[in-house]
């Protein structure tokens, strides 16, 4: 066909029969077709359209050949096909109504058939195969362009990707489903072109350790195909996946092929080296399911506002519902439930997540195809529900708890939505009673301070911080707060031991800072005075603890630690078990006076049946433990020095005896020399945990160790300079740690 001639109608006719989708088309349509389409002619190097550009229309090459082009995440432009005479172009804009998502331009003359959409709506509607056809050939397409996006296939030529797209062997894998297992042979590599995967490797005893996520454009499998060793790891899908398989034969393809690729493989090693086997590759949580509680729905105003602290804190967010769906695909497309449509949904999801870093999938009150679509392919499950409603189980969560929807490998969390007055949630427990969930949330209504703390939470950039156990020292913590609070450094979740327990736990409350300097000097007034001289007939301790016990019920009340505005816990040692107890729910002062139990000043509190003594005695900093809730930054907040109980000039009688004990406890009395018995059980009961302070610093992303050894353990009256020194250090190295986050 000469391509600067104006084309003839029984060559548009022969043109259209040769269009896959349209072969089997009747004479008559096809001529009708032709009479209905434009003509456009390019020259070498015009645009037919733009990525971004929305047209509605579909255009079929008559003559000459065009080019599409993709701009890759990295800004390269990566070539994805050549189109000649008889193929189709921009056929996902006219079904999918999206923006282009690549540009196509003619790289010779070409002359192009323009096929407008209600010429389109025509042809579907006499004719519903071409649009059953025409939607297999853009969902194939859509997939090609997310595979195209690898980073191991960026800079291949053109005709090398077409032949790995055209040999592609697509794997769909439901969320909980096993790629491949921990010592199978290693045959194959695996590109992920939508949804999430999670390595796992055996440890002790066959529990499976958690390595890393990989979720779009990421890879797995090419260690094996490097070295031919079995697989070192267990892969599986925690969401429905979409993958491209490659053989060994076409992985030398590509290597050969496109060097380049080797670069960021030979990247993801060295970082498994740096540190020390464990993988750096962690994909973000994209994609979250909100699931209704009541049948109303979301409260409201929730998804706005979400979206909006989302948005600030990690791009572009964007919600997602039932009636979006059906706005741009067309009406009862949500709920469409035959291959196609399902294909059809899957590509247009992907696309968003492509354009949005998270994506909020708003599930309907009850389980439709759109909720069961929404549930399979999230990262993160929320529910969410007002907190003065009825603590039943929904519909969907029903379904969800009984395992007729397959969640089983999906993190899912609470939210709790209460009014703006509210003082202190109450009655969580009743809504975890029946919810296996991994965390829960408290946000008031219209605050955005607590709308701002889930976003954190759900992009993994929360602050954790862990108070360390000390004594008196551990009025430097107060200080501490006090530093992150004007650093503009939020506290997202807190956990501390002894002291630490007490000060963190009277902060997750939500008392303001000038309150909790109030109480920080009422705290050492009442405890020097009163809590410290219950002595008692030594049988298991000095003090009967029964002052100490009502110090802390009267400081704390009723309040539960999972009705706390900011997630706690805190930790006692188990002396029965030897092993560190985590506490995590129940009254609060309980796991307080748990954690703060001195062996030998204090009773051991028992708890079904095992002793629980001080926190301090295994672990006195546990950034460790809140690494594992916390997937943001960690920082360790230390009061204790590793050197102490200097005697200075006391003699070895000086420090035998009652007198020193007397001297301790009496105000009116000349101050002891050197330590008493109370700082010498504090002291050797923390010497395990000072011990190992080094692992425990490298478990923290900031660790913080306040000059706190010129005051004593049981100095209750150094409450003001404690709080000044932790003020006054914790403000710099938090400062200096914001410069390089």
């Amino acid at each position: 066909m000469n391509v600067h001639a104006p084309i003839l109608e029984f060559e548009k006719t022969e043109v259209l029969a040769s269009v896959t989708g349209f072969r089997a088309l009747p004479k008559s349509s096809l001529e009708l077709l032709g009479r209905e389409s434009e003509c456009l002619r390019l020259s070498a190097g015009d645009v037919l359209f733009e990525e971004g550009d929305v047209d509605d229309a579909l255009y079929i090459v008559a003559s000459g050949t065009l080019q599409m082009v993709a701009t890759l995440g990295s800004g390269c432009q990566q070539p994805l096909a050549t189109f000649g005479p008889g193929d189709c172009v921009g056929e996902t804009v006219a079904l999918f109504h999206r923006p282009r998502q690549t540009t196509v331009h003619a790289s010779t003359p070409a002359q192009v058939m323009k096929l407008s959409l209600s010429v389109l709506a025509m042809l579907f509607d006499r004719h519903p195969s071409v649009h059953k056809e025409l939607r297999r050939l853009a969902s194939q397409r859509l997939l090609s362009f997310h595979l195209a996006s690898s980073p191991l296939l960026a800079d291949l030529d053109m005709d090398s990707l077409r032949t790995l797209d055209a040999e592609a062997n697509w794997i769909r894998l439901t969320g909980g489903e096993i790629l491949f297992r921990e010592g199978d042979p290693s045959d194959s590599l695996y590109l992920v072109v939508c949804g999430r995967l999670e390595i796992t490797v055996s440890r002790a005893a066959g529990v499976p350790e958690t390595l890393a996520h990989i979720g779009r454009g990421g890879w797995v499998g090419e260690m094996g195909l490097l070295n031919g060793a079995p697989r070192s790891a267990t892969v599986r899908a925690t969401r429905d996946t979409q993958l491209v398989r490659l053989s060994a034969e076409q992985f030398e393809f590509l290597v050969h092929r496109n060097p380049g690729c080797m670069k960021h493989i030979a990247k993801t090693l060295a970082a498994v080296v740096r540190r020390g086997g464990t993988p750096a590759r962690k994909s973000r949580v994209a994609t979250i399911a909100l699931v209704p509680v009541q049948p109303d729905g979301l409260p409201a105003r929730f998804v706005e506002n979400l979206v909006q602290e989302l948005s600030t804190l990690a791009g572009p967010a964007f919600g997602l519902s039932a009636r979006r769906i059906d706005y741009d695909l067309g009406k009862g497309s949500s709920a469409a439930g035959d291959e196609i449509a399902h294909s059809r949904l899957t590509t247009w999801l992907a696309e968003y997540e492509e354009k949005f870093p998270c994506l909020l999938l708003e599930c309907d009150p009850h389980l439709s195809s759109w909720t069961a679509l929404c549930l399979r392919h999230s990262d993160l499950i929320l529910f969410v529900a007002p907190s003065n409603a009825e603590p039943s189980l929904g519909p969907v969560e029903t379904a969800i708890f009984n395992g007729e929807v397959s969640t089983s490998s999906t993190r899912k969390e609470m939210v709790l939505v209460h009014s703006d007055g509210t003082r202190l949630p109450s009655g969580t427990n009743r809504w975890l009673a029946g919810r296996k969930v991994d965390a829960h949330h408290h946000i008031r209504h219209e605050c955005r301070s607590d709308y701002q703390r889930l976003a954190r939470f759900i992009a993994d950039k929360a602050v954790g911080v862990v108070l360390s156990g000390g004594g008196a020292r551990g009025l430097a913590h107060v200080g501490a707060l006090q530093a992150f609070e004007d650093c503009g450094v939020p506290v997202d979740y807190i956990g501390g031991t002894s002291i630490g327990a007490a000060i963190a736990g009277y902060r997750a409350m939500g008392v303001d800072m000038p309150t909790m300097n109030k109480i920080a000097a009422e705290f050492s007034n009442n405890f020097g005075k009163r809590v410290l001289r219950d002595l008692t007939f030594p049988a298991v301790a000095l003090s009967s603890g029964r002052r100490f016990s009502a110090y802390l019920k009267g400081l704390f009340g009723d309040a539960r630690i999972e009705d706390l505005w900011t997630p706690f816990f805190c930790t006692s040692s188990n002396l029965s078990k030897a092993e560190v107890a985590m506490h995590d729910e129940g009254l609060l002062w309980t796991s307080v006076r748990a954690s703060s139990s001195i062996p030998g000043v204090w009773p051991p509190v028992v708890s079904n049946g095992h002793m629980l003594v001080d926190g301090g005695v295994m672990n006195n900093l546990p950034v460790d433990l809140m690494r594992t809730r916390c997937a943001g930054s960690v920082i360790g907040i230390d009061v204790s020095p590793t050197s102490d109980l200097a005697t200075g000039a006391a003699t070895r009688a000086e420090l035998s005896g009652w007198p020193v004990l007397w001297k301790s406890l009496n105000p009116f009395a000349e101050k002891a020399e050197g330590p008493h018995i109370f700082s010498i059980l504090s002291r050797a009961s923390q010497l395990g945990s000072i011990c190992n302070a080094e692992n425990l610093k490298r478990a923290a992303d900031l660790y913080i160790s306040i000059p706190t050894a010129e005051v004593d353990l049981f100095d209750w009256k150094a409450a003001y300079k404690l709080i000044d020194v932790g003020y006054r250090h914790c403000r710099n190295a938090i400062e200096q740690w914001k410069t390089v986050r």
